[in-house]
């Protein structure tokens, strides 16, 4: 009997102490669902989400810390409610039209209970509101005056962003400039607004304006967030520069006895330029064509121009204002003109002693530059030497005519010939005259 009464004790302990244990875990609250941080626009609706289970103490969010309250219905925060009903598991907070208000850390909290419920709280959620920024402005204008070479500053602001606007600068091709830290060509800053958790940001971008940059544009564009695409601004660069000059001739190839015309286009801005001409370097008047100011070209005519103008160096000036100021530029073009070979140095015929080194000369005058070729004895397949002049040993296999001929492109070919002789003893060929001998006297 006293050990069933001893196993009975036992049995009797064991239950009590699953009693208990069942109780405690009765009595344990648990979130199924805690909130996590988001990012939301300005005026777009949010749920945080809580789900409780086992739940006997009272449901409440706080914003920084501070409650909301425990009625679902948040009475105070016209734009907060609790969702779920009566004993529902479910209290997430939802959020209508959010301002910069609920840009803040939410907590949902559970509180204690009788029989020893312990309170809990979840994670921390940081409501992050994004608030689109004004599109950007350049501060300079639209329109921007400047002179080749000059360094410029060019500001663009972006209003009232959360977070700020990030800026960047495009090119006239719409390539993006990029920031250079070493000569610091971009400078952006931000500026806290007092209040309003926004920001602005201002961007400068200095840059050596080039002519290249006239009449394109040069972007700053902002991107955001909450944009759907980038937003630029927009300012034009009229650039202002001297007169930039290209001579050109008709007919391409010159030859004596054309008619010539030179033309000097100008690209300048302000556009309107005026010209002169030198032919090596002395102003000329009598050939100038300069009718139109505005059309920015000028002419030189040569009518049947001689072959006393090949080599002759011709120079266009220009010259146009920039902020009531003269800005000069010059051009300079050679003239090549084409002309027929003639002869300035002929070969003259040569008699000499055997074994004596003489030479031949030939030089002409004729462009494109002349070329040289040397013959023997009327032999036009067999090349003896391709320079001006023909150095020849005499003796009895050297003797005899030599031809140079001159070949100049587009030209006719000339040719002159000269003769080699061998001195010797007197030597009688042939006679058909009988000899007759007598006596003197």
């Amino acid at each position: 009997l006293s050990h069933q009464m001893y196993l009975m004790s036992i049995l009797l302990y064991l239950m009590s102490i699953l009693l208990y244990l069942t109780g405690q875990a009765s009595a344990t609250q648990t979130f199924q669902e805690e909130p996590s941080d988001v990012t939301v626009n300005l005026g777009d609706n949010v749920t945080l989400p809580c789900k409780v289970s086992n739940r006997n103490g009272e449901v409440q969010w706080t914003r920084d810390d501070f409650g909301l309250g425990i009625d679902r219905q948040l009475s105070g925060f016209s734009r907060y409610k609790m969702l779920g009903r009566g004993g529902a598991d479910d209290f997430s907070l939802e959020i209508a039209a959010v301002s910069l208000e609920d840009d803040a850390r939410f907590q949902c909290q559970v509180g204690a209970a009788g029989g020893g419920v312990g309170a809990i709280q979840s994670a921390n959620a940081t409501v992050t509101v994004q608030l689109a920024p004004d599109q950007p402005v350049i501060t300079n204008g639209d329109k921007l005056q400047v002179m080749e070479g000059s360094e410029v500053e060019v500001t663009c602001k972006s209003f009232r962003g959360k977070p700020p606007a990030e800026i960047k600068w495009l090119d006239g091709s719409n390539e993006e400039i990029k920031k250079d830290k070493k000569k610091k060509n971009i400078v952006d800053e931000t500026e806290d607004i007092e209040n309003t958790k926004t920001q602005n940001v201002i961007s400068t971008i200095k840059l050596t304006v080039t002519k290249d940059q006239h009449d394109t544009n040069l972007t700053c564009q902002a991107s955001h967030p909450t944009y759907k695409e980038p937003i630029n601004a927009v300012i034009h660069l009229n650039v202002e520069f001297k007169p930039e000059l290209k001579i050109e001739h008709e007919p391409e190839e010159m030859k004596e006895g054309d008619d010539v015309k030179l033309t000097c286009s100008a690209t300048a801005n302000p556009s309107r330029v005026t010209f002169k001409w030198y032919i090596a370097d002395i102003l000329e008047y009598d050939k100038v064509t300069d009718d139109d100011l505005e059309d920015q070209k000028s002419t030189l005519e040569f009518p049947g121009i001689g072959k006393d103008m090949n080599g002759k160096v011709i120079k266009c000036w220009s010259s146009n204002k920039i902020q009531n100021k003269p800005f000069e530029s010059e051009a300079l073009h050679t003239l090549n003109i084409q002309y027929e070979p003639k002869f300035t140095k002929e070969p003259k015929d040569v008699s000499a002693d055997p074994g004596k080194k003489i030479t031949l000369e030939c030089e002409a005058d004729g462009n494109p530059s002349p070329t040289y070729t040397w013959f023997r004895n009327g032999d036009m397949t067999k090349v003896l030497d391709n320079s001006s002049s023909l150095a020849i040993s005499v003796s009895d296999s050297t003797i005899g005519s030599y031809t140079c001929r001159v070949t100049v492109k587009g030209y006719k070919e000339i040719t002159t010939t000269a003769k080699v002789y061998k001195f010797g003893p007197p030597k009688i060929l042939e006679t058909t005259e009988k000899i007759q001998m007598a006596k003197i006297g």
